[in-house]
């Protein structure tokens, strides 16, 4: 099998797991409109968000590391799964001293339930790259659509019989997470060989210094994916916060889509990295994807526009006039993606981090310079504006890694179609 067909398998593998699971919860938050408000749903943004940054602070991004130091691997990894579990255990136990003694302090909303997401969704991400790195992907693709089913069916549960609200929500989430770590577990061999005594410290810190440097990689991406939130709450009010969540729902598509691919080409671009027709290759397979993505938003715009009129309450319904806007900057944010890959081959993630960190910057100021007059639609267009400033940034310091020729006579007028 060539690399091609091997890219093309892996893409369809996580595409069985992935497609139908993230489509199931895609549709959750637009279906359970009718049964939350825009308050409500304002609020459960919030603590999700705060949770997905969180998971990998607490654990200094080691998920990440474990991946890149196992798949090249061809055996022999009981011991570094091993360094991780001992690693991840020691982190949780700091950062939980740390969280409660601000919590003592501050005594804010729904802590249980946010530490409790926090600390299960840093080991499902560590399992769900061990699972990965060990080149289980089939296993991987089953997991996705376990979670994906048990989050549905809970959401619907808890939110209409039981009438829970946002907090039915977060509940269904947290469940769901935990039965997909402990099925993943109990499928994968490897995890049952984990004994702390393999534990390796000289393993722990090569982990730490690939991983450290992805920390502020993180929270610049959340930054420029999720502050406009803090600025809608602050400027605009949850309830516009509710509607914002609703329309950011709808570009995961194409995140949905990238991430199908970037699973299987990570794995594979690490392989290819060292071949001598590495940037031929890396070029070819770059314009399959920008294409594609590109001529997926000619279809999901007026889709989304219809989906919202048709399947959502009336206060959810300015959500359309923000999706075309999002949808761009999930473009870019699929291309950045594509460019990060190379910072893993090269082992070079400081430089992932000082790309995010100028993207970040600019999500910064436009998210507040933008708020007031423009509303919801400032934030939309900061998102867009600074995920575009990432893959520009990218595409100039990564010329040293690869020479990916953007064929932008392709590229552009989709965009502007």
């Amino acid at each position: 099998m060539d690399r091609s067909e091997r890219l093309i398998k892996s893409t369809l593998v996580f595409a069985v797991g992935t497609f139908g699971s993230k489509v199931l919860v895609m549709l959750v938050i637009p279906f359970c409109t009718h049964y939350v408000d825009t308050v409500g749903m304002g609020t459960y943004d919030l603590v999700y968000t705060a949770s997905e940054l969180l998971k990998t602070v607490a654990v200094l991004c080691i998920p990440e590391a474990l991946f890149r130091w196992i798949v090249e691997r061809t055996g022999g990894y009981e011991g570094m799964l091993s360094t991780w579990v001992l690693l991840f255990l020691m982190l949780i136990a700091a950062f939980s001293a740390v969280y409660w003694g601000v919590w003592a302090a501050l005594r804010f909303q729904d802590a249980p339930v946010l530490y409790a997401m926090i600390v299960a969704g840093a080991l499902y991400l560590g399992v769900q790259f061990g699972v990965r790195g060990v080149h289980r992907n089939r296993l991987f693709a089953a997991q996705g659509i376990l979670y994906a089913a048990i989050m549905c069916t809970l959401s619907f549960l808890f939110v209409i019989p039981l009438s829970m609200g946002y907090q039915g929500l977060l509940l269904a989430i947290l469940l769901a997470t935990a039965a997909a770590i402990v099925f993943c577990v109990l499928k994968t061999p490897e995890f049952r060989g984990v004994r702390l005594g393999l534990a390796s410290f000289d393993d722990m810190r090569k982990m730490l210094r690939y991983a450290v440097p992805l920390i502020p990689n993180q929270v610049s991406w959340w930054c420029i994916t999720s502050l406009g939130r803090l600025a809608i709450a602050g400027f605009l009010g949850v309830a516009a916060n509710g509607v914002y969540a609703v329309a950011s729902r709808f570009p995961s598509a194409v995140t949905m889509l990238s991430s199908i691919f970037q699973q299987a080409w990570q794995e594979q671009a690490v392989l290819e990295y060292s071949a001598s027709d590495r940037d031929a290759f890396f070029t070819r397979v770059f314009g399959v994807l920008a294409r594609g993505l590109s001529s997926a938003l000619l279809v999901l715009l007026p889709a989304t526009a219809a989906f919202i009129l048709l399947f959502t309450e009336a206060d959810y319904h300015s959500a359309k006039n923000l999706t075309s806007v999002l949808y761009v900057g999930a473009l870019f944010s699929a291309f950045s993606s594509f460019y990060g890959t190379l910072y893993m081959c090269s082992v070079k993630t400081e430089g992932a981090a000082s790309t995010t960190i100028v993207g970040a910057a600019v999500a910064a100021v436009l998210n507040f310079t933008l708020v007031v007059p423009l509303g919801l639609l400032g934030i939309g267009l900061a998102v867009a504006v600074s995920q575009l400033v990432v893959w520009v940034v990218r595409v100039l310091q990564t010329r040293g890694y690869a020479a990916i020729d953007v064929r932008w006579g392709e590229l552009l007028p989709i965009l502007a179609a």
